[in-house]
């Protein structure tokens, strides 16, 4: 159920996107990192009656573009590209929707973005809990250095994997999930440029709160039981500031949520 795939330009970014749906409200999705704007299909169908749902592809992923691996993006800078297109689109409110690095993007836009916001879903997000590692190889310019190194040689990476797996400093499953997203050279460089690009985007989760509570936008979120990587433990810094949101805690895991959530009996947005 595609009825559009278009493509909006702003200054040295390139935006493609999928238009689904034709209700009366735009909802905006993000998805996750390794992914693109079709996995964001199930959900739309499912809200295809009430909303019109424009799914983006990151940068580095489907057919989205930016200038280079190495210019961070900046808030400002996002949130000046989607209110560039909203002006083009003539949509003056709109609800978001992220999912996993997507959700860290649509957090951002609440804190950064002047559009009217009605309601906010965060499957899984990324970008509330600060992670050391993700740290280390972003912001020392050693460590990106190295990180760099790494796409030709992954060598020194699948033996620090491994190592803090045998300590115990690593999940099994964040494991298996690292070394799947490096196992080729085409994938190690997207992980490169989508952590390097979008290094600057850590929402303020106190101001995101307080924009939620202000303007009284109401939050829901969805996590899996059985995910190790997104856990009720690391969204509880915004939830803990939040005034009035609905958790909801499926049986399942972080891969295929945002198909385990349009598939809910109960769900509705």
């Amino acid at each position: 159920m595609i009825l559009k795939s278009e493509f909006f330009r702003h200054k040295d970014s390139i935006l493609h996107y999928y238009k689904y749906g034709s209700g009366v409200k735009t909802l905006i999705c993000f998805h996750g990192f390794g992914q693109d704007a079709h996995f964001f299909k199930s959900l739309a169908e499912r809200l295809s009656s009430l909303y019109t749902v424009y799914a983006f592809d990151l940068f580095h992923h489907g057919k989205s573009e930016c200038r280079d691996c190495d210019t961070a993006i900046s808030p400002k800078k996002l949130s000046a590209i989607i209110d560039a297109w909203l002006s083009a689109q003539k949509i003056d409110s709109i609800s978001l929707c992220g999912y996993s690095m997507g959700g860290k993007i649509v957090m951002s836009l609440v804190e950064h973005s002047e559009v009217r916001i009605e309601k906010l879903l965060l499957i899984a997000p990324d970008g509330i809990e600060t992670n050391f590692w993700y740290n280390m190889a972003t912001y020392p310019y050693w460590a990106r250095v190295l990180f760099k190194y790494t796409i030709t040689h992954p060598g020194i990476f699948l033996q620090a994997v491994s190592f803090f797996g045998k300590v115990k400093i690593l999940d099994k499953g964040i494991i298996r999930f690292a070394k799947f997203q490096m196992n080729s050279v085409s994938k190690r460089k997207k992980v490169y440029c989508t952590w390097l690009t979008y290094r600057k985007i850590k929402p303020d989760v106190k101001k995101v709160a307080q924009k939620l509570n202000i303007f009284e936008i109401p939050m829901k979120v969805y996590l899996g039981k059985y995910d190790r990587i997104i856990t009720e433990k690391s969204i509880s810094p915004l939830i803990r500031q939040v005034k009035s949101y609905e958790l909801f805690i499926l049986d399942k895991g972080h891969n295929t949520l945002i198909e385990d959530v349009a598939r809910e009996k109960n769900f509705n947005f």
